[in-house]
């Protein structure tokens, strides 16, 4: 019978590995060194589950991308309005939210002439058969299902015309 923590055979040592002294390693180049470009999303949400499985998610994909995460649709139209801001290439958008709902941040968006023509995407829990046809009415460009695929996104970012 063999009892944990008893081997019959002797460990070897463990060594750091050697390093010359005063070395130095080159540090690999950022995104934008290697000439890909940073993808910037502007995600409102106000569950913090939902959020960190969306930053999970976008972490773990090869395309370098940004989350600017914000709680409401009045932090969001702030943001967007900001000129020192990063412009997102699209909105992942809650749609219940305290404070100010996806609903009512969607149709303020739409009726500004800078931000009317960012793409929106509804990504949501709520499975409510009101919630589709509203969205559509106020020209959200994708209804996703949470949890998000980033792939989808970027997909849907591609291909502008088809959504």
């Amino acid at each position: 019978m063999m009892v944990l923590g008893e081997l019959p055979y002797q460990l070897p040592e463990v060594r750091p590995a050697w390093t010359p002294r005063n070395a130095s390693f080159p540090t690999p180049p950022s995104p934008q060194e290697r000439g890909a470009s940073i993808l910037e999303l502007l995600v409102i949400d106000d569950n913090e589950y939902d959020l960190l499985l969306t930053e999970l998610a976008f972490q773990d994909i090869a395309q370098p991308c940004t989350l600017h995460i914000v709680h409401d649709g009045h932090a969001g139209l702030t943001f967007l309005r900001d000129a020192s801001q990063p412009r997102p290439a699209a909105v992942l958008l809650d749609l219940h939210m305290p404070r100010m709902d996806g609903f009512t941040f969607l149709q303020h968006l739409r009726e500004d002439p800078h931000l009317k023509s960012l793409p929106v995407f509804v990504m949501t829990a709520s499975t409510a058969d009101q919630d589709m046809p509203r969205v559509r009415q106020l020209d959200a460009d994708a209804f996703l299902v949470k949890p998000v695929e980033p792939q989808l996104v970027f997909d849907l970012l591609r291909t502008p015309a088809e959504r």
